[in-house]
């Protein structure tokens, strides 16, 4: 955050699913934004990085409560100091930023990067229709992750499937960037261009011809930071 109390935009950053603050997205968009007079705020999820609780209890709702939390303390804070605020999601955070989107006007644009907008979906998980009933009958689905197995409990996809943000796109009324890569092996790129072709002219899509998730090719990282950082600075500075 800036030290001095002048008026300024603000943009928050949402982390993917077994990640945390110190993403290597956000390490690569932080100083770009401020370098631009955008502030930033990086937290970590429950049962992320420092932030308190346990991953495997972690569900969309209570992502879209950690972020209300981080909204209305930046507000506790500097309000009405922001001329702007922005979200900004990787995977798990672009799904969490545009389902925020969906029920609330008072972000003035978002990035959302390889958005998991197919997680409800039983195919996302690589799973058959009768492991969706072990699922439920055990209680737990033991999901691999970058960050070791974790314990999914079912209502997680319980939890999951009470959202859709296909279904709610239309109640989105901010400025969209969305990126995508071709090659992505959590989730297709085709729902990001679905979401796009939804949200018509509110939207700015960038497919990345063979990115993975992660864009962990430095091109495709480098490719999206810039433009990122560019749509940013034109809705929040401009």
């Amino acid at each position: 955050m800036p030290d001095t109390n002048s008026p300024c935009p603000l943009a928050i950053l949402l982390h993917g699913y077994s990640s945390r603050k110190e993403s290597h997205t956000n390490e690569m968009l932080v100083p770009r934004l401020l370098d631009q007079g955008i502030a930033c705020l990086r937290f970590d999820f429950r049962g992320h990085g420092q932030s308190a609780g346990d991953i495997g209890e972690m569900t969309i709702t209570s992502g879209l409560s950690d972020l209300s939390s981080a909204i209305a303390w930046t507000y506790s804070k500097r309000s009405p100091t922001w001329t702007g605020v922005a979200l900004v999601g990787s995977s798990y955070g672009g799904l969490i930023s545009a389902l925020y989107l969906t029920s609330h006007h008072d972000i003035s644009c978002a990035v959302l990067k390889a958005p998991a907008f197919s997680w409800s979906q039983a195919k996302r998980f690589a799973l058959e229709k009768h492991e969706i009933e072990k699922w439920r009958e055990t209680g737990i689905w033991v999901a691999p992750s970058p960050l070791g197995d974790i314990d999914l409990p079912y209502d997680f996809y319980q939890d999951l499937m009470m959202h859709d943000v296909l279904r709610d796109a239309h109640k989105i009324d901010c400025p969209l960037f969305i990126s995508h890569g071709t090659q992505d092996e959590a989730i297709p790129y085709q729902d990001s261009v679905i979401l796009a072709d939804l949200l018509g002219d509110k939207a700015t899509l960038q497919i990345l011809p063979g990115a993975d998730h992660r864009f962990t090719d430095p091109k495709d990282a480098s490719t999206f930071t810039d433009e990122a950082v560019l749509f940013l600075t034109q809705h929040l500075v401009s």
